[in-house]
């Protein structure tokens, strides 16, 4: 359901806060840190009201059933295993609203391509990698790293 909210304003402004579920979300995790990730996805989408489709990774898969085991999310909550097979499939199927995929810049490409060519045009967030900077000081001793 669509909720609108007053929300108090300074200096004499009004603002709103518009609430409305986007519908079916599938959201595509990576093989670093499985909980975490899937949690961050899950509990904000479906707290907005939509019913999700989880992909995780098929090197993390075993810890994303544990948090769709153990948490009753009244049907709002369906986990998907499997390799890239599965979740090109989904990106591309019609009933999904969004999408949103946490992975490689390759990846990305692929999802943000799919959704692009999607009719009706489809939403997507994507969280890219190559963010995890790594520095190595002149007296590190390379042979033991």
């Amino acid at each position: 359901t669509m909720t609108n909210e007053e929300l108090p304003g300074n200096y004499g402004f009004r603002a709103k806060r518009i609430v409305r579920p986007k519908g079916i979300c599938l959201l595509i995790t990576p093989w670093n840190y499985p909980l975490m990730q899937a949690a961050l996805k899950v509990a904000p989408a479906i707290a907005a009201g939509n019913t999700c489709i989880l992909k995780p990774s098929p090197l993390a898969s075993l810890t994303c059933f544990r948090l769709a085991k153990d948490v009753d999310w009244q049907n709002t909550l369906q986990l998907l295993t499997g390799h890239t097979t599965a979740a090109q499939y989904l990106v591309k199927h019609r009933d999904i609203n969004f999408v949103s995929f946490t992975g490689s810049e390759v990846g990305g490409r692929h999802v943000l391509t799919a959704c692009a060519q999607a009719q009706p045009l489809r939403q997507a967030a994507l969280e890219l990698g190559g963010k995890s900077a790594l520095i190595i000081r002149h007296d590190a001793d390379l042979d033991l790293a």
